[in-house]
């Protein structure tokens, strides 16, 4: 029984099967059950049931989503969105062998039995992962599993089975045609899911064949560049553009489906990485600010302690931003305007506006201690 497994509280405060009938028969599958046996709250609940789409939409109340043969009915309940869908092969033992790995493959029925056919539970505990018999299969019904493969590696940290990769590594080879076939779209899901954590998502698809496919300017060797452990997703992008400047990331990003906030802000990382690779003195550190602003020296300070900025220009441009920032925010509190809408209030709006930023930043980056008065000098040059 997996209760046996599981606390109380996470068993109680949601009961999916109390939704349906109890004639019906309902199973919970896939990620959930994954996240109950590691006494994790689901955040996402994928439901099976033994009815069709339109007898699930009319229990329901949900609104039926995806292509003929794929639909889902999804509503939401206790502040949780459920997705429901027809139980397929006419058992949830034939549904779950059309899944694509062992700890997707588990199902959930009531009085929280479990179905694990393929010992989902068993690889999970153990830190494995395996398709669902045979690989071949899975991928063939479904090419976009061999990102995912690698993304369930880095992002739940499961091992892959040796023979497993080795089979991987083949299907890649032999099936180059499908794979350039999944749309962007869905390799960009993946992409963004695994690049949380670039090291260990990146090594895996450079092992298996899929990076020079799908990142094809990225040189492999440059993995063991990157730091470990979970990074923002705009600033691994960022690490990503900077390595690999060669790569159209603005359409690469929007055709994935990026969020254009996203977008924008791996783009700037990129762009200050590259300024940072070479010397900068303090009218170098200026242009980095008055074009980028100081949003990104949080993120960039984060590299460092990853380790990954290990070349002394990096740290010490790095150093000298700190400085910098040290004295704008003195400068700051003498009172001297140092955003463009301060300095329009005080010289009205115009091209000058950014000429006048400059001065006064140049300014305040130049004295330990700037003066309110002589800033204002340099302000009324440009009234």
């Amino acid at each position: 029984m997996i209760c046996d497994k599981l606390s109380n509280a996470i068993c109680l405060a949601f009961d999916p099967f109390a939704l349906f009938p109890p004639d019906i028969p309902v199973w919970v599958v896939g990620g959930a059950v994954r996240d109950l046996i590691l006494k994790k709250d689901p955040h996402d609940w994928d439901l099976v049931v033994d009815l069709d789409i339109n007898g699930i939409k009319d229990l329901t109340g949900g609104s039926v989503v995806g292509p003929s043969g794929k639909q889902v009915c999804v509503f939401s309940h206790s502040h949780r969105v459920l997705e429901v869908a027809s139980m397929v092969g006419g058992s949830i033992t034939a549904d779950l062998a059309r899944r694509d790995f062992t700890v997707n493959a588990m199902a959930l029925g009531r009085g929280w039995s479990i179905v694990d056919p393929f010992c989902g539970e068993e690889d999970l505990l153990h830190r494995r992962l395996r398709f669902v018999p045979e690989l071949e299969d899975r991928l063939t019904e479904d090419p976009v599993r061999a990102i995912r493969f690698c993304r369930f590696s880095a992002t739940l940290g499961l091992t892959p089975m040796e023979d497993q990769i080795k089979r991987l590594k083949a299907f890649v080879r032999e099936n180059r045609k499908n794979l350039n076939s999944i749309h962007p779209q869905r390799i960009g899901r993946e992409m963004i899911k695994g690049l949380v954590l670039p090291k260990a998502f990146l090594w895996l698809l450079s092992d298996v064949g899929l990076v020079e496919m799908f990142l094809p300017e990225f040189k492999s060797n440059r993995v063991k560049d990157l730091p470990e452990g979970p990074l923002s997703l705009a600033l691994s992008i960022g690490l990503l553009s900077f390595a690999q400047s060669r790569c159209d990331w603005h359409s690469l990003l929007i055709s994935w489906g990026v969020p254009s906030g996203i977008k924008r802000g791996a783009l700037l990382l990129g762009s200050v990485l590259s300024s940072l690779s070479l010397p900068l003195g303090m009218d170098g550190i200026c242009d980095l600010i008055l074009n980028f602003g100081t949003s990104w020296s949080r993120d960039l300070q984060g590299l460092v302690e990853l380790g990954y900025a290990d070349n002394d220009i990096f740290r010490d441009n790095l150093r000298q931003i700190d400085l910098a920032l040290l004295r704008l925010s003195d400068a700051e509190r003498a009172g001297i305007p140092l955003t463009g809408g301060d300095v329009a209030a005080e010289i009205g709006a115009g091209p000058h506006v950014r000429v006048c930023l400059d001065r006064l930043m140049r300014y305040a980056l130049s004295e330990e201690k700037p003066s309110l008065e002589r800033a204002m000098d340099i302000i009324s040059i440009y009234r």
